[in-house]
């Protein structure tokens, strides 16, 4: 009879520089993706965007503050603050969700009536965003006795959030290279956040000798998703139902 394999090891002594280099990663994906845009609004070159979308950017990074400091705080050893803190969280996500689409509409509908047709096509990217993300950053709530499960799916939900970061920074290139199609579109906005997936599914397999069975339930459901985007992006219904959404 084959023995029963060890329990998945909960902690090693990598994991506090690992999943902090994880938040600095996600900090630089914002930053290159959405600075250059500030900047230029900043500056008066680009038109500052409608309210929302200021509320949308504070609540959001409003996450990135908690989910970098949730990891000091295990870094440090200040377990017992981290749990307070994590109840944060818990207000958090469905704020974020519904100001999520919130802002997909209202923004889109902003540039459509400034004469930017094409970015209307992309307001799919930020609605499948707002149906991963919660799937994720709900069980890691649940599960946070499941220390293990609770970091990981935490660290999933907060890549959800990074295709708009990403697409903005790598993006004009992988179009350039890879043009528009279904793989090219799908590349655009999902190459950033699938290799980090990647790079945490290989830690753990260095570390601890196999990848954390939350990864392999997660895969599937987020490789379907981001398929069904490129899918309806490149669908020639999907335009005619954007504007109807965005009430036009």
């Amino acid at each position: 009879m084959a023995e029963n394999p060890a329990p998945f090891a909960p902690y090693h002594r990598h994991d506090r520089a690992f999943f902090l280099a994880f938040a600095a990663l996600s900090w630089v994906a914002i930053v290159m993706g959405f600075g250059p845009e500030l900047h230029g609004q900043l500056k008066g070159r680009a038109p500052f965007p409608p309210l929302i979308v200021h509320v949308h950017a504070v609540i959001f990074t409003g996450w990135m503050i908690l989910f970098t400091a949730q990891f000091w705080l295990v870094r440090i050893r200040r377990t017992a603050i981290h749990r307070k803190l994590g109840l944060a969280a818990v207000v958090l996500v469905p704020v974020m969700v519904v100001l999520g689409v919130a802002t997909a509409l209202v923004s889109r509908r902003a540039h459509f009536e400034a004469g930017q047709n094409e970015m209307l096509a992309f307001m799919i990217v930020p609605l499948t965003d707002m149906v991963l993300f919660p799937s994720f950053a709900i069980p890691g709530l649940l599960w946070r006795k499941d220390s293990a499960a609770h970091k990981r799916l935490v660290l999933l939900a907060t890549i959800m959030l990074l295709p708009a970061a990403f697409g903005r920074w790598i993006g004009p290139w992988i179009i350039i290279h890879w043009g528009d199609g279904f793989l090219g579109f799908a590349a655009q906005s999902y190459l950033g956040p699938d290799v980090m997936i990647a790079a945490a599914m290989l830690y753990d397999r260095l570390t601890r000798g196999r990848v954390h069975r939350v990864y392999w339930i997660a895969l599937p459901w987020i490789l379907a998703v981001q398929a069904i985007t490129s899918a309806i992006y490149h669908w020639p219904g999907w335009m005619p139902l954007a504007m109807r959404m965005i009430g036009h």
